[in-house]
């Protein structure tokens, strides 16, 4: 836009310029003209004096000149997912693994190796007895006109930082089974989540479906639940009903769709949420109490690592409320206009809700991890990204 606004200047100085200079001519040779003829003694010839517009042009031409062409520095992204002015999703300015970057190294590039140790080294935190975390912070969500306070618990790390970028499904789905477990939102649980899901290190986003049958954590571990789906296809008659593990809903609908699972399933409830290309996860304990959890940074709300929120009842506003209104803060509905009502053009505001539990069996199943465990883990991690890989 700056760019046009100087090239649009610079034509109408440029017009303005000769039909200035030939306005003057034209009224000089008039007023010669019209002037009684008389002879006149010869006189020096007057230098010229330079037309103010012809020192100003070149200038204005030059600056036209160097906004068009001067080279651009891209400005990175601040974070992922819909918000009020939803920054660029981290999702859309991918970090790959050579240029992870951590604040507590300066620049460290993670092997394989390197996350494995940290996964043992935060699940041995993760399991010792601590004091509260002291790393709660207060965040502001402003619902139905006033500001509420939200409880904020961030990691040291995010996706990015370990060059996991497309590891946000399995950061949610750690992250709801650890809580299934009984686990407490803390620090020392996200720095855990974040580590273990490096251990898919791929720019390639997932969803549910293409995690839980190939990694025998979750495939063993978790419990999938079963909806029927209705859709429509061009060219198809009638709507086509099929059996799926995800509940479809829209953006609109948060309120509606949350609370429609909520009723339906009891709490407690444990649902990842996919808004291509991003995935969430939220954990209701009761209607006065949400967790909900995000491996992107949020920047417009002061959050820079993958983090925790909190929401509970608070001056007599239902603690879900307030999550749903935060819902829709995050993913904001997009208004395409007319004409753009159809299905396939409204899947920019399509998500999908798959809640999960862990099966009966688990608790007695589940083994902290040793270097064996982990070298399968990853492995299986391996295939899947390969298995991502475009061809």
């Amino acid at each position: 836009m700056t760019r046009t606004l100087y090239l649009a200047l610079y034509v109408f100085l440029t017009v303005l310029g000769e039909n200035s200079l030939q306005a003057k001519s034209e009224t000089d040779n008039a007023q010669d003209y019209y002037k009684p003829q008389r002879r006149k003694k010869k006189r020096p010839k007057e230098k010229k004096s330079i037309h103010p517009l012809w020192v100003i042009l070149p200038l204005v031409g030059a600056g036209v000149v160097y906004f068009i062409f001067k080279p651009t520095t891209p400005t990175p992204s601040t974070g992922g997912g819909g918000t009020d002015d939803e920054e660029s999703s981290p999702e859309s300015d991918p970090v790959t693994e050579e240029e992870s970057l951590s604040d507590e190294d300066g620049g460290k590039t993670y092997t394989i190796a390197e996350i494995k140790k940290l996964v043992l080294k935060y699940e041995k935190e993760l399991n010792e007895p601590t004091a509260p975390s002291s790393s709660i912070k207060k965040i502001q969500i402003k619902h139905n006109g006033n500001l509420v306070d939200v409880d904020s618990i961030e990691s040291k790390y995010s996706q990015y930082t370990l060059g996991a970028t497309g590891s946000c499904t399995v950061n949610a789905l750690e992250a709801g089974f650890q809580l299934r477990l009984g686990k407490q939102p803390s620090k020392e649980l996200i720095d855990y989540v974040v580590a273990l899901a490096a251990l898919y290190q791929s720019r390639m986003h997932t969803g549910m479906e293409d995690i839980q049958p190939k990694i025998s954590r979750y495939k063993d571990l978790v419990e999938l639940f079963q909806f029927k789906q209705k859709r429509t296809y061009p060219g198809v008659t009638g709507a086509v009903e099929f059996d799926t593990n995800s509940k479809e809903g829209t953006v609109r609908n948060f309120e509606k769709d949350i609370k429609e699972l909520l009723k339906k399933h009891g709490a407690p409830l444990t649902v990842l949420v996919t808004k291509p290309p991003e995935s969430v996860f939220f954990h209701i304990e009761n209607e006065d109490t949400i967790y909900f959890y995000d491996s992107h940074t949020r920047t417009e709300r002061n959050i820079h690592k993958s983090h925790f929120l909190i929401f509970k009842t608070v001056n007599n506003i239902k603690g879900i409320d307030i999550f749903v209104t935060y819902m829709k803060l995050l993913f904001p509905y997009q208004d395409l206009g007319v004409g753009f009502e159809d299905e396939a053009a409204q899947q920019i505001n399509r998500v999908e809700y798959t809640p999960f539990r862990l099966k009966k069996e688990a608790i007695g199943k589940i083994k902290k991890f040793n270097d064996q465990s982990l070298d399968t883990l990853a492995e299986e991690f391996q295939k899947l990204a390969d298995s991502r890989a475009p061809k």
